[in-house]
């Protein structure tokens, strides 16, 4: 697991730094090992959700990558990946530490609205602002509320801009 972990970090590192390649041979590394885990039939209930919730984070980050090199048909199906995997385990949440009950939250809401950012690059401005809504219900990210005000400066919907421009301000 540390393998996966160790990778994992260093592909949010590179994503960081805009180093895009090293970002998806890093993530898809992380991808194959947390995978390699969960199917290991030893492997405890518990480890085999901690690395799903990993993995769904690491999908968050190759959508990401898909996204800014304007692969929109893969970026919508690792989002919609990572997603699905933290609805099958939400039940588990429950057993999560407050810091990882922090970090899946924000993992839901990063990943709605990223698909947001995503649907908005495509013009679907309807979709984005059901997915940053969304997110806004797990966590409050300051880069959901700035998508939501660009929406809504594009709507013509100024009230409602400068709403969650300030909601951004405010966190």
């Amino acid at each position: 697991m540390i393998l996966a972990m160790f990778a994992s970090i260093a592909a949010w590192l590179y994503l960081k730094k805009g180093a895009l390649s090293s970002a998806r041979k890093d993530s898809e590394g992380a991808i194959q090992k947390f995978d390699e885990r969960i199917l290991k039939p030893q492997q405890a209930d518990s480890s085999k959700i901690h690395d799903e919730l990993m993995k769904a984070s690491v999908l968050n980050n190759l959508g990401r990558i898909d996204m800014l090199e304007r692969n929109y048909k893969d970026a919508k199906k690792r989002f919609n990946d990572g997603s699905a995997i933290l609805d099958n385990h939400k039940m588990f949440f429950g057993h999560l530490t407050q810091l990882e009950k922090k970090k899946e939250k924000r993992t839901i809401a990063a990943l709605h609205t990223n698909l947001g950012l995503l649907y908005f690059k495509q013009g679907l401005l309807d979709d984005e602002k059901k997915e940053c809504m969304e997110a806004v219900k797990s966590e409050e990210l300051p880069e959901t509320y700035n998508n939501l005000g660009v929406l809504f400066h594009k709507d013509g919907a100024l009230f409602e801009r400068e709403r969650y421009y300030q909601g951004r301000c405010l966190r």
